[in-house]
């Protein structure tokens, strides 16, 4: 799972824009735009891709590569409460390789059906990144996924119309205790990161 991510975002050979790299898995495909350092597009769902694959200390350097990277969709996959955290860091250290200084160009973002089930800190942590260093944002997908209530409405407050409808959402499941054990504490030590990353580039 992690060869088909890095070989997407690390480019190919491929000068035709509208011909997407196919990747494994699910189908998925990659908008090259003849990449280093151009890919604007990038589709990894159903990949079997977990938390691993988005870890800050692979993927930043990559996503640093690609800082108008516009469309990221990672559909169908298992990244879970974990995944949504690194994604979330590598978000934040993307915005920091774009021309903006703490901005970067993504619009839409994709996480549907990655068995998060959260009850909220670490989707709440993805909202407030795309929300303070994603200016031109305007689509989360994170449908499918056994968000709670609470969480469902702190994302609704904080990303209000760029929440994409919940229609496969299951607010009954209750998620796993260590699950809940692991969200608090990837929350609290996400804020610290945001806050250490404001001063030291502000």
């Amino acid at each position: 799972g992690w060869a088909v991510l890095l070989d997407a975002l690390g480019g190919g050979d491929d000068d035709d824009d509208d011909d997407p790299a196919h990747l494994g898995g699910g189908g998925g495909g990659a908008d090259s735009g003849g990449c280093g350092g151009t890919l604007e597009k990038l589709d990894v769902s159903g990949n079997d891709l977990d938390a691993d694959c988005f870890d800050d200390t692979r993927v930043v350097p990559l996503f640093r590569g690609q800082p108008k990277l516009a469309t990221l969709n990672a559909d169908d996959n298992e990244l879970q409460v974990q995944g949504v955290a690194n994604l979330a860091r590598a978000l934040d250290a993307l915005s920091l390789a774009s021309g903006g200084g703490k901005k970067c160009a993504l619009e839409a973002l994709s996480v549907a059906s990655n068995d998060v089930n959260s009850k909220g800190p670490a989707v709440v942590r993805l909202a407030e990144v795309l929300k303070a260093k994603c200016p031109n944002f305007t689509s989360l997908n994170i449908d499918g996924n056994g968000l709670t209530d609470d969480a469902v409405g702190h994302l609704t407050d904080i990303l209000q119309d760029k929440l994409r409808p919940l229609d496969d959402n299951d607010p009954d499941a209750d998620p796993e205790d260590e699950d809940d054990d692991l969200d608090d504490i990837i929350h609290a030590a996400a804020k610290i990161d945001l806050k250490k990353n404001d001063d030291d580039h502000s």
